[in-house]
């Protein structure tokens, strides 16, 4: 079940509304307690629950089937037709969330479609003058080119996106695994985590090509070990992929102190006397 099914918004001064107050000086705070459950049921099910079912919701909230009747039928707590009875307010939170759900997923949608048309351009972008910074590493235009010179056919053009994809989904499972919540920009998240991919193979002496395949098994496990170390550090566990990516050479260094035991204070020699 999806996450966003585990909540709804709760007007914290209803328990002053009229009818709620007639449902507590008849029932108490048992009814109070039917009339909340019934609310998450409607919830649940979409907004209507079928008159057939007060077997259902007696039994569900172990309760009695008279008091459930009495919630749903007395107080105009609820709409009730022949069939089925509902909430008119969360029918319309409902659709609200609804409206809100689709407008994300489409914007979602966008972004990633124009980057792939962005990548699908510069693959087929002919005399592409690509300068290479000083340090030594490249942009990701310029991995592609030399992909396809070490490919030699191995990975075709067509082919290079679909596994550039796979690389950088895999690699957010593991992120994902360890740090569910965090700052999220899709397009950054994407571009930080393909270009540490190639400079983890450039770092290893790997072709770049091998990170979306032969190597990419190692690539993910390399990259789990850094995932790992900075969930647990005070400052980098904060961060969004994109600085972990920018800063992974220092994490790298840091992890390796650690495992090399670097920077620990030596422990005094405990002398027992008798």
């Amino acid at each position: 079940m999806r996450k966003d099914t585990f909540w709804f918004s709760h007007d914290y001064n209803s328990r002053t509304d009229g009818k709620v107050l007639k449902l507590r000086m008849k029932h108490g705070m048992e009814g109070l307690g039917v009339y909340w459950c019934i609310v998450e049921m409607l919830y649940e099910d979409n907004g209507f629950i079928s008159l057939e079912d007060y077997e259902r919701i007696t039994f569900e909230l172990r309760s009695n089937e008279i008091l459930v009747r009495s919630v749903i039928n007395d107080f105009g707590l609820f709409e009730v037709n022949g069939e089925r009875f509902w909430s008119n307010s969360v029918i319309e939170r409902l659709g609200v969330r609804k409206d809100k759900s689709e407008q994300a997923r489409n914007a979602i949608n966008v972004r990633w479609e124009m980057e792939r048309k962005r990548k699908s351009l510069i693959i087929n972008k002919e005399n592409t003058d690509v300068l290479q910074s000083n340090n030594g590493s490249n942009t990701i235009e310029d991995n592609k080119e030399k992909i396809g010179e070490e490919t030699n056919g191995e990975i075709g053009q067509m082919n290079l996106e679909k596994k550039e994809d796979m690389v950088v989904q895999d690699m957010m499972k593991i992120w994902m695994k360890h740090k569910p919540r965090y700052p999220k920009d899709e397009q950054k998240d994407f571009h930080a985590l393909l270009q540490l991919a190639y400079k983890i193979a450039e770092h290893k002496g790997w072709k770049r090509a091998e990170v979306l395949d032969k190597k990419k098994d190692m690539l993910l496990q390399s990259w789990e070990k850094i995932v790992e170390f900075v969930v647990l550090d005070g400052w980098y566990g904060s961060k969004a992929i994109s600085v972990i990516c920018s800063q992974w050479q220092s994490v790298y260094e840091q992890m390796e102190n650690k495992r090399l035991g670097v920077g620990k204070k030596e422990q005094p020699i405990k002398i027992k006397l008798k």
